[in-house]
Formats: structure tokens, C-alpha cells, sequence
């Protein structure tokens, strides 16, 4: 039932999505967010320290964010004709994945990394089949940039730029400058700040030694059951994404390979970084939705992805009221 009214392309449908993130999140509104302050760039670092103070604020903020990267992804999902039918539905998934953890609850400089990253993802795709790309590739330069402002380890997705580049384009070496100008761009800004301000010291001081955004929680079997139904989804839409690969075209069997490539580059980030796991989730999150989507819609006892859907809500739903009455 869910996954049939989702699964439709119709604008409305966005609608029900930010009613789910509200109903789901609705015990967090006046929560304090278990969060400390980022600490890879001083001035970002002041912003969310002040919306730490803020949880309504923090916890609407988040709520957009997700919201317009639903509908991003929901976008490329039906330019690129990535499903056997357009559907909206990336839009309900990503939302529902983001509301498996409650540290996600509220906005944090990886949501809005991540938001840069899903833009930038976008102009990776649309650079198929196009004479000249020069503008594209800046733009995500730019992109990349901005959100390795946010969170560092962002800059790594040059990988699927690069990548893209490769599979979809004869090679052009001035398209790879014009990228990293692109990144650059961002970076002469904020070293010039840093200098007219003379806070160069503090700046280099927090980049080698940043904080960790996310306080640890010890997960409790809620929670653990909900990361376990992650990763079985994620061995099963791979499962039919394998499967499928002889009735989709080339080009959106490529879209899928960097949609992979996508979701895979941060999972290695987690070797650098293994004590900000719950960042590099949210960097993933995206790519996985459009995965597990093709999944929904593809398998062909639509019973069992209604049921993993309804078991998922219901220990959303659980934690929440049981983190309400702690």
C-alpha cells in the first residue's frame, strides 16, 4: 500500500513525504540535539554551535533539507528513466532512511555537505552526450567545494566526477583542470577571510585536529535492528540491481555504476574516519535511496518490500516514543 502510493511521479507526493519526516521526527521538536560543534572550519563551526541552541530550528532545518534532496533525487531518478515507471518514490525512501537514526533528527554540517553533494550529483549525470561540459564540471568543482566546507572528507567525491568523466567522455584533460579551478574557487574565499582576519593558525589547527560532530549513543536493540534491515536492504537492491542489468540500456547502466561509485567512495572514507560514522551515512544516503528504490519497484512479491516498509515505521516509531519517555 505504501509503496503504491509513492510510487507515483505526481507532485503531491512530496507533500505526504514531508508529513512522514514530521510525524517521524515529531518527538525530537523540543529535544536538545545530542551534538557538539563541528570543528573543521572556525566560522561554520559559531553557525551550528547557535543552532545546537536552537533545537526547533535545527530540527525544521533538517526537515528541508531532506525534503529538497527528495525531490533532487527523485528528479534524476526520472530524467535519466532510471525506474520501470517515473515515481517519486526515491523522495519517500530517502526519508525513511534518514529517520533510522535519531542523531538525524536534526541538521548538521555532513545534511548540508550531503545537499551540496546531491547537486553536484546532478550535474555529474547530466554531462552524458553533451559537446561541451566546461560549465558542468565547473560547477560541480563548485559544488564539491562548498560542501568539503561543511564536511571535509567531501572532497574525495572528485572520485565520481572523475569517474563520470571517464565512462561517459572521450579524455579531455582541460575538463579535470577546469574541475579542480572549480574547488579552488571556493578555497581562494576562504583563505582569504582567514588571513585578513588572522585566524590562519585556528583554521589549520581545526582541520588537522577536528571535532566529532555527533556525541556517541550506545544503540540499543532498536537500533541495531534498524541497521541491520540497512544493510540487508542494501545486499538485496544490489541483488536486483545485478539482476536487471541485461534490460536496461548502456547509458543507464552507467548512471548506476556511478551511482555506485557514489555511494561506495564515502563507505571507504570510513576507514580514515571510523569515529564519524553516522557523517559518512549521511553522505551515502542519497545514492542508496534511488538503489533501494529500483528494488521496491522491481521485486516482484511486492508483499515483502510493504512489509520491510511497515517493519521499519514501526521501530521508528517505537524508538521514538521510548527516547520520548526516557
Amino acid at each position: 500500500m505504501i509503496v503504491r502510493i509513492f510510487r507515483t511521479n505526481q507532485i503531491y507526493i512530496f507533500a505526504f513525504v514531508l508529513l512522514v519526516l514530521l510525524i517521524l521526527r515529531a518527538p525530537s521538536i523540543y529535544n536538545v540535539a545530542p551534538i557538539s560543534a563541528d570543528g573543521y572550519f572556525p566560522v561554520i563551526e559559531q553557525v551550528f554551535i547557535f543552532l545546537n541552541t536552537w533545537p526547533i530550528l535545527s530540527y525544521l532545518l533538517g526537515i528541508t533539507l531532506i525534503l529538497f534532496q527528495g525531490v533532487i533525487i527523485s528528479g534524476i531518478g526520472g530524467e535519466n528513466q532510471l525506474f520501470i515507471q517515473n515515481s517519486n518514490l526515491p523522495a519517500f525512501v530517502l526519508a525513511l532512511m534518514y529517520s533510522m537514526v535519531s542523531q538525524l533528527n536534526w541538521i548538521s554540517p555532513s545534511l548540508v555537505a550531503s545537499t551540496f553533494l546531491v547537486l553536484a550529483l546532478k550535474q555529474i549525470i547530466s554531462i552524458y552526450n553533451q559537446k561541451s561540459v566546461d560549465g558542468e564540471v565547473f560547477r560541480t568543482g563548485i559544488l564539491i567545494g562548498l560542501a568539503s566546507l561543511f564536511y571535509l572528507p567531501s572532497i574525495g567525491m572528485f572520485v565520481v566526477l572523475f569517474y563520470n568523466l571517464s565512462i561517459f567522455r572521450t579524455f579531455h584533460w582541460k575538463e579535470y583542470v577546469i574541475s579542480i579551478f572549480g574547488v579552488m574557487s571556493i578555497y581562494f574565499y576562504v583563505l582569504s577571510y582567514y588571513l585578513l582576519t588572522d585566524q590562519v593558525e585556528l583554521l589549520i589547527t581545526d582541520i588537522l585536529q577536528p571535532e566529532l560532530y555527533f556525541n556517541f549513543i550506545s544503540p540499543n536493540w532498536i537500533q541495531w535492528s534498524l541497521y541491520s534491515i540497512f544493510i540487508i536492504l542494501i545486499l538485496f537492491s544490489y541483488g536486483i540491481l545485478m539482476n536487471t542489468i541485461q534490460k536496461r540500456t548502456i547509458r543507464i547502466n552507467n548512471v548506476y555504476k556511478v551511482l555506485s561509485i557514489f555511494f561506495f567512495t564515502p563507505a571507504l572514507f570510513a576507514v580514515f574516519f571510523l569515529s564519524d560514522l553516522l557523517s559518512i551515512l549521511i553522505l551515502i544516503l542519497p545514492p542508496f535511496s534511488i538503489i533501494i528504490s529500483n528494488f521496491l519497484l522491481n521485486i516482484s512479491r511486492k508483499w515483502i518490500g510493504e512489509f520491510v516498509i511497515y517493519i521499519i515505521l514501526i521501530l521508528i516509531v517505537l524508538r521514538e516514543v521510548i527516547e520520548m519517555l526516557i
